[in-house]
């Protein structure tokens, strides 16, 4: 049995529901992959670089249209939401990212 790494995706995920919509169930990843990050560092809007980390970190939702279609998780999708979702979710994944940053300095020290 080989005691090489296998490189996968291991981020953790949590649910929220958002604001305005009681029955919506969100899976946000707990941190942007590598390439992910440099993609949104690249972009020089801070709203289309919001969007688009919202995006990557929306692991997946139950949003659908009015044809009961699943709705993909993208930019345009997202920014249909209203404000105060958005800044819902840009607090959510923000309090997200600073606390497994907080775990990453804890396991450093030991």
């Amino acid at each position: 049995m080989s005691k090489k790494p296998i490189l996968e995706d291991i981020r953790k995920t949590v649910i929220v529901k958002l604001p305005s919509f009681p029955t919506s169930k969100i899976a946000l990843w707990e941190d942007l992959l590598g390439y992910q990050s440099k993609e949104v560092s690249l972009l020089k809007d801070d709203f289309d670089a919001g969007l688009l980390t919202l995006k990557f970190l929306i692991k997946e939702w139950n949003f659908v249209d009015k044809e009961d279609k699943s709705m993909p998780i993208t930019e345009k999708n997202l920014g249909q939401l209203p404000q105060k979702d958005l800044t819902f979710l840009f607090t959510k994944i923000f309090s997200i990212i600073r606390e497994g940053k907080k775990k990453i300095k804890v396991n450093f020290k030991e």
